[in-house]
């Protein structure tokens, strides 16, 4: 009996001191809990249904980004959100008014952010983080045709092509100079750093691949933080024409593409830039 009392008064002993390990491990992790504070952001809050975007496929493009400015220094936690376009349809497509999509339908592709120094002359200076990650991105809403009359989805009172949406890239030990250019890049079947060819069974449907008709959002005036160079941007393109100098400047090779990236309508100039939102802590 005595033997038998002394084992279960250690085995309590030694429940209540798992007890306490586990409630001081789950302490610790409160009190690390980090908070964030903006130092960029031109995204805007509630999302519109979709904004002017830059496309990659469609413009021979590997990668894209521009120049920002923060409003304070970045900590050991950084959390980096680019809002994409997305035009895919699961079957359909948004030009032939086809487009069709199941509720919540979603597909995975990587998308690699990039961070560079910005060189006194704006030029790309040396890279300083970069980070590859699979998202789960949702296919445009079916067509609506009722309301908007043609293949564009429903939102808010207006009717729109793309779908616009948040990815956010989680950055640790990264500390970002004052001034960065920013940029995201991906595979398309022509164009990225592994073109994934036009063999695919994707390719043979009518809505074609996936990736091919995902853009990156632009416009918008941050609401943090500064945009130095608003009517400028940064690119690699096969063709030269999509570069403001008209590709005297080179091609497939990333770099600062001055000049161009804005528009002008009814005395109201509308610039293009890459929508990010940027917090640490």
């Amino acid at each position: 009996m005595t033997k038998r009392m002394k084992a279960r008064a250690t085995r309590c002993v030694l429940a209540a001191l798992a007890m306490a390990t586990a409630l001081a491990i789950m302490a610790g992790s409160a009190s690390a809990a980090v908070t964030y504070t903006p130092i960029y952001d031109n995204v805007p809050s509630p999302l519109p249904g979709n904004v002017p975007s830059q496309p990659f496929q469609a413009q021979q493009v590997s990668e894209f980004g521009g120049q920002v400015e923060f409003s304070g220094p970045s900590a050991n936690n950084t959390k980096v959100t680019v809002a994409m376009s997305s035009w895919a349809c699961q079957s359909g497509t948004w030009h032939e008014g086809t487009c069709a999509t199941t509720l919540g339908a979603k597909f995975s592709w990587p998308v690699t952010l990039k961070i560079y120094h910005a060189e006194p002359d704006n030029s790309v200076g040396a890279q300083t983080g970069e980070l590859t990650q699979a998202f789960n991105m949702p296919y445009r809403p079916s067509a609506n045709v009722p309301k908007c009359g043609d293949g564009r989805w429903y939102y808010g009172g207006k009717c729109f092509n793309g779908k616009l949406f948040k990815i956010v890239f989680p950055l640790k030990g990264v500390y970002l100079p004052k001034k960065a250019i920013i940029s995201v890049e991906y595979n398309t079947s022509g164009y990225g750093p592994e073109p994934q060819g036009y063999s695919n069974p994707c390719n043979e449907a009518v809505s074609g691949c996936f990736y091919d008709s995902l853009n990156v959002g632009l416009t918008g005036t941050p609401t943090v933080g500064a945009a130095p160079l608003p009517k400028d941007a940064y690119i690699n393109s096969a063709t030269p024409g999509v570069y403001c100098d008209g590709g005297t400047g080179g091609t497939n090779v990333f770099r600062f593409d001055p000049g161009c990236w804005f528009s002008e309508a009814e005395e109201k100039v509308e610039t293009y830039q890459p929508k990010f939102e940027v917090t640490t802590g």
